[in-house]
């Protein structure tokens, strides 16, 4: 086996790897993983900048800590309820950066509105790598290029009175495991000049 092939496969590895754990999805589409469950966004396109706005109120990050509107369509009937991730590979490798979580999310609720991040309903929030519960913005490195925004919703087949309280993305991850029946990705950039 000649050393390129090698490379190839282990590549293929790594990134299978990544999006199995959630970490490499959501880069080439806001397509589901396995058939019509699809993730949008009224407040920016995937691939695309997201809304200043939305970046970190603090640390000088520039913005106000406003979470993009989501809407989804497409869940498998069979769910019983979503789980959302923010998380941004690109920061502190290798694990990077999460900015929002949240699980519990009714199958009958199809998105969140403008700034509806650190609302409460038919959901529980969890804690972002900041350490608190609800959305926390962007706020990448001055210089850093544009880092990605991955936001992954996952359709499960456990019922919302399954999570507890206060999970952050490694619980959510961790609880979800051999019962996500579908998942969409909605890729955000974010650059601090």
């Amino acid at each position: 086996m000649s050393h390129t092939t090698r490379m190839t496969r282990r590549l293929a590895v790594f990134v299978a790897a990544l999006t199995a754990v959630g970490i490499g999805s959501g880069f080439a589409s806001a397509r589901s993983t396995q058939g019509s469950f699809r993730l949008t966004s009224t407040d920016f396109t995937d691939g695309k900048p997201l809304p200043t706005a939305d970046a970190y109120a603090k640390n000088g990050c520039g913005g106000q800590d406003i979470s993009p509107s989501l809407q989804w369509t497409g869940v498998p009937k069979t769910a019983h309820s979503l789980a959302l991730v923010m998380h941004d590979p690109d920061a502190r490798p290798p694990k990077g950066w999460t900015h929002w979580v949240v699980y519990a999310i009714a199958p009958t609720v199809t998105g969140f509105p403008t700034n509806g991040g650190h609302s409460k309903g038919q959901f529980m929030q969890g804690k972002s790598s900041f350490g608190t519960l609800g959305y926390s913005g962007p706020c990448p490195p001055v210089g850093d290029p544009p880092h990605h925004y991955v936001f992954t919703l996952y359709a499960v087949d456990l019922p919302t009175t399954t999570f507890g309280p206060g999970l952050d993305r490694d619980g959510v991850l961790t609880a979800i495991t051999g019962h996500t029946l579908d998942s969409a990705t909605l890729t955000g950039l974010y650059q601090r000049k």
